[in-house]
């Protein structure tokens, strides 16, 4: 990915790239190296209802890589295993408080 950017001369460019957690969980090395050769980029974590996301890995990324510069859309079950108030990194961006207030509201409204 890193090299298709880099030869199409996009490096300038601010991307987000999404990954599922699962795998972004056993990707710690690529995704730092590629979040380090793209200034301004960052992740969007997603995952979906019934995958086995090793919640160790997955945190340890998410100090690695800081809050600030990730995106989580994952199931109310798995933020809750995360527990991103204690993974000591950066604070997280306004942005991404936001995306967390949206998808605890939508949760709170589908339940009711």
């Amino acid at each position: 990915m890193l090299n298709s950017i880099k030869t199409n001369n996009v490096s300038d460019l601010s991307f987000t790239f999404p990954v599922r957690a699962v795998y972004a969980a056993n990707s710690t090395a690529n995704l730092t190296t590629l979040l380090e050769g793209v200034s301004g980029s960052t992740l969007t974590i997603w995952s979906g209802e019934d995958d086995k996301v090793n919640v160790t890995n997955l945190r340890s990324l998410l100090e690695k890589v800081k809050l600030s510069k990730t995106y989580i859309d994952v199931p109310e079950a798995l933020l809750n295993e995360i527990h991103l108030d204690t993974i000591s990194s950066a604070s997280l961006s306004s942005l991404s408080w936001v995306t967390m207030g949206v998808m605890l509201l939508f949760t709170f409204i589908f339940r009711l």
